[in-house]
């Protein structure tokens, strides 16, 4: 058998042969996905850098809330001050409203907490969104489902599912001001069938003051 005088070119070809068998993207395919965890990362990320530098803000709003239990409703029309503290601790105080509102502030405005972080399972959609899913294990939420824009890493809606079939869903709006992008409108529909409760809340912000700081005591129940 005669010696291969150029072995050097030959295992050049093979390893052009092999490479060319692999599976590679062609120009301008779409790039391999993501990890989940790596996904997870990046949008933690994006949250948390879309907050940088926005210590606190309060703004007035109006409220239109409609509650219904059973065969019982009632309207109303409020005016109040919502608070917000980096990281993400919210509180609503009305003006002119029922006290049972001032006693729950945090529950009231609609600035609800969230899963820890470490549960969340984050995927992309193809409507320039993420989603972030989780499920606690325990207590009365049975699931938390966010919609996180992929551009400013604001959250436009958001679904919590509750035991035997309660159901809260909030979509939001979003203004620019001094550089921050804050909530401009809240709109959010309650219903837990099995206590016979529903209600559906509109709440439009207005005037704001930002970084001026915010005592703890506003947070409290």
């Amino acid at each position: 058998m005669t010696a291969l005088k150029h072995p050097g070119l030959v295992g050049a070809f093979l390893l052009a042969a092999l490479v060319l068998l692999l599976p590679y993207p062609a120009p301008g395919a779409p790039a391999m996905p993501a990890s989940p965890e790596s996904l997870k990362a990046l949008v933690i990320t994006g949250l948390a850098d879309a907050e940088k530098g926005l210590n606190d803000y309060s703004s007035q709003v109006k409220l239109k809330l409609s509650v219904s239990f059973g065969s019982l409703s009632t309207r109303l029309d409020l005016d109040g001050t919502f608070y917000y503290k980096s990281p993400r601790r919210c509180a609503l105080k009305v003006h002119n409203g029922p006290p049972l509102i001032n006693k729950y502030p945090q529950v009231f405005s609609w600035c609800l907490r969230r899963c820890d972080t470490g549960l969340w399972k984050v995927k992309g959609l193809n409507d320039g969104f993420y989603l972030a899913e989780c499920t606690p294990g325990k207590g009365e939420l049975e699931k938390q489902e966010l919609w996180i824009d992929k551009k400013d890493f604001t959250i436009p809606y958001e679904e919590l599912s509750y035991a035997r079939e309660g159901k809260v869903k909030i979509t939001s709006t979003f203004r620019n001001v001094e550089d921050f992008t804050l909530y401009d409108t809240v709109k959010a529909s309650v219903s837990f069938p099995a206590s016979q409760v529903k209600a559906y809340i509109h709440m439009k912000h207005g005037a704001c003051s930002i970084n001026k700081g915010i005592p703890e005591s506003v947070f409290e129940k």
